[in-house]
């Protein structure tokens, strides 16, 4: 009897508790604003204003206000940079540190024990599809919630609703939330106090600049809607929430999008490479010339924070726009081959066909991997039309002076369409990465990527591109082809076509007399500006095993493949006759060739029939004479020519 009765005592108690809690909390939030603290919440100057001058009941009232507010749905990074404002920088961070952890465990133990209803209805459908996602018990998505949203309450809410253990969320925010809290606090303690001391014309902006992002922002997000929309009526609204698309599913059972541990792996990458920079292995020159450390010093920089930059858009990605996820590329295209052998010239003709085809641009390439970058840039290029491309020319013009020491080898637009291995750079898989790490066998693999990576390696960068190419169609279009130019994709061919089995191919071929020579001469330029030593073993010998490695490996994979599936042309015959090149991969790809795209092959073909390379190499120059070129590439070029006939005849 003593038993029934105390557990009806106590059910009588939980019905009443959680009635009285959230009372409690419409009391506290009637308090707070009849005192007229309702400044508090979006004033960090109220706070320390209110604060200041009290001594140890001012630091217990921010103390209170920072944890029950935090807990309650006031933003915690305004207690954070009042903290800035009020102490000095070590005090503040502790107290910031502890207070953010203290009110996102109070904000986690109401919405899982006291009111799961009344916190439920409040958190956004944005952030509450992750409460429902097979990863949300792990601490993994803690650390990547905390890093893209801080201590954001219904972040807590949302967390304290799934199934993820305390310990685990508590350890996950710590992580997560140290970076924001150091900037947070730096912005109070350094930054307002900086801003406020400049002139009124500076502030004013700063303040225009913020709202220029805004607006770009917003109007990026238009562009891509309407971009969407006749997607969306063709295939039909598909669920909501993170899926898998069909290409997922070729690299696991579950959908892995870009995650913290691939960052970690690149970021411990990165550090090996700086380090062999200015201790390289025997038997390359140590230490390296004064120039090449200086050369080394102002990159390495720089390229860690652009990638940083794009690593925290990409994750960002995985928030805002997990519908990504269900784009899956439909019979792309690639343009593959030897090089030097045409496939940029054959890429930039097709990809005028802006009807059919879409591919990536180098401003893509380069400035805005992720989709709310290219958001941004989309954005703040239609407002820069508006008001007469003022902002276009001069990036333009920087563009053109930089770049001209390529125009006689590659010419360089950022409106052009371009390689896309550019986009592996965020995990240091991109080979062009040879020219600043020469000494890195890490790189150096990637030329022999079928062979000489493990496979598991190999379905991570695969499965890294695959979600590339589903964020460059989520902006502009999967009812388009994909078109992809990648001369690095050659010794990845047998990755690629596994990543995407509906892929077609379009191969150019060169003769090695010409291909060789010229390849070894391209490069020159990038291995000079990094002041890298010209030694032969260096340079020259690791370009001549690339290229035997192009030549045997493309005829190997395109033997194997059905000759319908595939076209190979030799850059002469692109030289010569482009416009029935072109005619016959629509043909062979079953794509309707449309009156605008025949003018403009007509105007692609006399350009082409003009056209004389100003690149200028010699065999002689690099040790090498055409026996010794025939002897060792000549089997290669023989097979690809075959291939090139037998393919040819299903026409």
């Amino acid at each position: 009897m003593k038993i029934r009765e105390s557990k009806r005592n106590s059910s009588r108690l939980k019905k009443w508790l959680n009635p009285l809690i959230v009372l409690g909390i419409l009391a506290f939030f009637f308090v707070f604003w009849a005192a007229g603290l309702g400044d508090v919440v979006s004033e960090p100057h109220a706070l320390v204003a209110l604060v200041d001058g009290r001594g140890w009941q001012g630091f217990l009232l921010f103390a209170a206000l920072f944890v029950l507010g935090g807990a309650l749905g006031i933003p915690p990074a305004i207690f954070v940079v009042a903290a800035g404002l009020l102490w000095s920088f070590p005090a503040a961070l502790h107290i910031s540190f502890l207070g953010g952890l203290a009110a996102a465990s109070l904000g986690f133990f109401l919405s899982r024990h006291v009111a799961r209803d009344f916190f439920a209805a409040h958190i956004p459908k944005r952030i509450s599809r992750f409460g429902n996602s097979p990863q949300s018990s792990g601490i993994k998505p803690v650390v990547l919630l905390r890093l893209l949203f801080y201590l954001f309450p219904p972040v807590n809410w949302m967390l304290g609703l799934s199934r993820i253990r305390f310990c685990t969320y508590l350890m996950g925010s710590m992580l997560g939330a140290l970076p924001g809290t150091i900037a947070y606090v730096f912005i109070g303690d350094g930054g307002i106090p900086w801003l406020l001391s400049q002139s009124p014309l500076a502030i004013a902006g700063v303040a225009a600049g913020g709202i220029f992002m805004i607006l770009a922002w917003r109007t990026g997000r238009n562009i891509v809607i309407s971009r969407r929309k006749p997607a969306d009526l063709e295939h039909g609204q598909g669920p909501k929430g993170p899926q898998c698309s069909a290409g997922d599913q070729v690299f696991s059972e579950k959908c892995h999008p870009v995650s913290l541990s691939m960052f970690g792996r690149s970021a411990r990458l990165f550090i090996r490479l700086a380090g062999r920079t200015f201790c390289p292995p025997k038997p390359y020159p140590r230490p390296p010339s004064l120039k090449r450390m200086v050369v080394m010093f102002l990159f390495l920089p720089a390229f860690a924070l652009l990638q940083i930059v794009h690593w925290a858009a990409l994750l960002l990605d995985e928030v805002l726009f997990p519908d990504y996820h269900h784009v899956s590329p439909k019979a792309p295209v690639f343009v593959v081959g030897i090089p030097r052998s045409g496939t940029t010239f054959l890429h930039r003709v097709l990809a005028r066909d802006r009807e059919q085809f879409t591919t990536f641009t180098l401003w893509e390439l380069l400035l805005a991997p992720a989709i709310c970058e290219r958001l941004l840039i989309l954005g703040m290029s239609k407002i820069d039309r508006f008001l007469g491309q003022p902002g276009g020319r001069i990036i333009s013009w920087i563009c053109r002076r930089l770049a001209s020491s390529l125009d006689d080898v590659h010419p360089l637009s950022l409106q052009d369409a371009e390689e896309d291995f550019l986009l592996l750079s965020p995990i240091l898989c991109c080979f062009l990465l040879i020219v600043p790490f020469p000494f890195a066998p890490e790189i150096q693999k990637l030329a022999f990527f079928d062979d000489q990576l493990q496979q598991s390696e190999r379905r991570r960068v695969m499965a890294f591109y695959y979600t590339m190419v589903q964020r460059h169609l989520y902006v502009f279009g999967e009812q388009k082809i994909f078109l992809s130019k990648n001369v690095s994709f050659t010794p990845m061919l047998e990755s690629l076509l596994a990543a995407f089995p509906q892929a077609r191919l379009v191969a150019c071929a060169r003769s090695p007399v010409e291909a060789v020579p010229s390849q070894i001469s391209a490069m020159e330029e990038g291995w000079r500006l990094f002041a890298n030593p010209f030694d032969t073993e260096i340079f020259r010998d690791r370009w001549l095993d690339l290229m035997e490695y192009y030549y045997s490996h493309l005829a190997h994979v395109l033997s194997s493949k059905n000759e319908q599936g595939y076209l190979l042309f030799d850059m002469h015959e692109l030289q010569e006759g482009i416009k029935s090149c072109v005619q016959s991969i629509y043909e062979r790809l079953q794509i309707p060739l449309s009156y605008t795209y025949a003018s403009i092959l007509d105007q692609e073909a006399e350009a082409a029939a003009s056209y004389r390379s100003r690149h200028r190499y010699d065999l002689g120059y690099y040790g090498l004479t055409a026996e010794t070129v025939h002897r060792r590439y000549g089997q290669g070029y023989r097979d690809l020519k075959m291939l090139a006939e037998k393919t040819m005849n299903y026409m």
